[in-house]
């Protein structure tokens, strides 16, 4: 007995999305940095924006339609990866919550 072909599938989706957002959440959160002097570098914030991003990149691939080009849900993933905890709070408050009260309704 194995593992499904499937899961296996989405295993690497979830993955290949969540590095593609990680990074990107690496690299806003680097220029942040490096952009306003007032704002230290830290080990632990990094890593929090990596996870935000990794998270938000599996999140949005999730919600793009599948018809979509491979370059242009990349593009989008990376986008919202890079706005790291700021997006996580727009994808949350506005995004999800929006759609919660949709499938109540329904």
């Amino acid at each position: 007995m194995g593992i499904p072909p499937e899961w296996v599938d989405r295993f690497q989706d979830f993955a290949y999305y969540g590095m593609l957002g990680g990074f990107s959440a690496l690299v806003g959160y680097l220029y942040r940095t490096v952009k306003h002097d007032h704002v230290n570098f830290s080990w632990t914030l990094s890593l929090i924006s990596v996870l935000v991003g990794w998270y938000l990149g599996m999140v949005v691939a999730g919600l793009l339609p599948e018809w979509w080009d491979q370059q242009q849900r990349d593009s989008i993933v990376l986008l919202i990866g890079a706005t790291g905890v700021k997006g996580f709070e727009f994808v949350v408050e506005k995004v999800a919550l929006d759609r919660i009260k949709r499938f109540f309704k329904d």
